[in-house]
């Protein structure tokens, strides 16, 4: 049985779990042709939705950038009821800044506007200093949740990273397939 959640600042679509290639293949089909209507992330929402919906012990797998303000307990009570697998996504151009001026940015969730002088070695190291902690942050949030993590990037194959983290907890459990 499987399952979809889709959230931007809001659910914006559930797939109740069922059986069945015809299921799986409209799961492919609304994962390929989503387009989300919010601008923000409300990932403390979502958890809450999905806890409320899912009424049997679930694998839940959560595939963000987990860039969401107080997520956090809600994260704790969906990892103690289901079993969470947190999937972080990072785009390594989003890591540094490139050395090109002054840039106008916009957020893509707040639509906010700033300039940013990247040609400043010391803006340049600020931002990928806050960047390492904003993602250590994320790992000790999901290690204190006890939430599993597959870490996935835009610019590497992410099978491998999958195929690794079953073999490894298959492993843990001591179950061989």
């Amino acid at each position: 049985r499987v399952g979809l959640l889709l959230f931007s600042d809001h659910v914006e679509l559930f797939v109740p779990p069922r059986r069945g290639r015809r299921h799986a293949l409209r799961i492919i089909r609304e994962i390929l042709f989503f387009e989300a209507k919010g601008r923000g992330t409300d990932l403390s929402g979502a958890l809450e939705r999905l806890n409320r919906l899912l009424h049997r012990r679930s694998v839940v797998f959560l595939f963000s950038d987990f860039q969401a303000p107080s997520y956090t307990r809600q994260l704790g009570l969906t990892a103690r009821r289901h079993d969470l697998v947190a999937l972080p996504l990072t785009d390594p151009r989003e890591e540094t800044l490139p050395n090109i001026g002054t840039v106008r940015l916009e957020d893509a969730e707040t639509g906010e506007l700033i300039e940013v002088a990247t040609g400043d070695s010391k803006v340049r190291k600020a931002f990928q200093a806050t960047v390492r902690a904003r993602a250590e942050a994320i790992g000790a949030e999901l290690r204190k949740a006890g939430v599993d993590r597959v870490s996935l990037r835009t610019d590497k194959d992410w099978l491998p990273a999958l195929q690794t983290f079953f073999k490894n907890r298959e492993t843990r459990a001591g179950i061989s397939v």
